[in-house]
């Protein structure tokens, strides 16, 4: 991501989240949080740049998700309510 872009996102999303610098705009994103604002915002600035965005608010959404569509990248709350996000995140490097 060029610095142009990173400094045009709202500062609340600058201050909770790492970006990952994509050269396929095609991707499809996968945005896991269970802040309504956050999705939303995150949602709406991945795909004015290009980018297939499913989002879901919790580790079960998480999960249809990728079992229904190829997702090349997940962006996830590492504090979610129901979920602890790093045991999510864990999961997904085992088996299914």
């Amino acid at each position: 991501m060029t610095t142009g872009r990173y400094n045009s996102l709202p500062h609340k999303l600058k201050k909770h989240f790492r970006f990952v610098v994509m050269n396929t705009p095609q991707d499809h994103l996968l945005v896991v949080d269970d802040d309504p604002e956050i999705r939303h915002l995150l949602k709406t600035y991945l795909e004015k740049n290009g980018y297939q965005v499913t989002t879901a608010t919790e580790g079960n959404g998480m999960w249809m998700a990728l079992d229904q569509a190829r997702i090349d990248l997940i962006v996830l709350d590492l504090m979610l309510r129901n979920h602890a996000g790093g045991g999510l995140c864990a999961r997904l490097t085992l088996p299914r």
